[in-house]
């Protein structure tokens, strides 16, 4: 058996109306589940098929516009594409206590940049580590999201140090500073976005412009 053919994609996925190419792709190499009405904002809840860690993403619905007064005359003229896109938010990463520390995420990210890469569409990432309540002898991924869902999470006693080592290791898979339109929980400094090299040149400035727009320095 292939590992296409152990792939459980939820029933109540419909690929067509999934907005985002990137999750698209996730659809076909992670076990998923599906939370929403793919008429409102929707989530899709990804497994690791080694059962060590799951990843939520919302599907990108809504575009995110060029800040105008940040792109000058000549930079709108040379633009080739569109100064807005869609992109999906990956809200979450949760790994089984038991294989924290190992670099999970950071390969997670990799792997992420490179669907990126091949689909030309950006990704949003929010850095806001927490724990799910009620949860202690950890065991299986499955119930540790049941309980991420019926028990809810919260913020450790740790975020900010958490937080911090996040950020980093956003920063060190090439993910960039970025601040969302919107945001009522999080603060700008835990937005970030990875561009890929073959998104176009309307999206590229257009992540350029909202750097310029909140100071950010794209290094």
């Amino acid at each position: 058996m292939t590992d296409q053919q152990e792939i459980q994609i939820d029933e109540d996925i419909d690929i067509s109306r999934i907005s985002s190419d990137n999750l698209k792709v996730l659809c076909c190499k992670y076990n998923s589940i599906f939370v929403g009405s793919h008429d409102n904002v929707d989530d899709i809840h990804f497994f690791d098929k080694s059962k060590r860690f799951f990843f939520t993403f919302t599907d990108g619905i809504a575009s995110v516009y060029a800040n105008m007064l940040n792109v000058t005359d000549e930079e709108r003229m040379n633009v080739n594409g569109d100064l807005a896109f869609m992109s999906p938010i990956l809200r979450s990463v949760y790994v089984l206590k038991s294989y924290r520390r190992k670099g999970l995420q950071s390969k997670l990210l990799q792997e992420l940049n490179s669907i990126s890469e091949q689909t030309g569409e950006p990704y949003i990432a929010i850095a806001d580590p927490f724990k799910i309540k009620n949860s202690r002898y950890e065991h299986c991924i499955e119930e540790a999201w049941r309980l991420f869902l019926t028990e809810g999470y919260e913020r450790p006693h740790t975020w900010k140090k958490d937080v911090e080592i996040q950020c980093g290791q956003f920063g060190k898979n090439k993910l960039k500073r970025f601040v969302l339109d919107e945001y009522e929980i999080t603060k700008p400094f835990q937005h970030f976005i990875y561009v890929p090299n073959s998104a176009n040149d309307g999206i590229k400035l257009a992540v350029k412009s909202i750097q310029r727009a909140n100071n950010i320095v794209d290094k």
